[in-house]
C-alpha cells in the first residue's frame, strides 16, 4: 500500500543521521 511506502520512507531517512527530523 502507498501508506506502507510512506513509512518505509520516513524510516529510511530518520536512519540517516544527516537528515533527522
Amino acid at each position: 500500500m502507498l501508506i506502507n511506502y510512506l513509512t518505509q520512507f520516513l524510516s529510511r531517512l530518520n536512519d540517516l543521521p544527516n537528515l533527522q527530523i
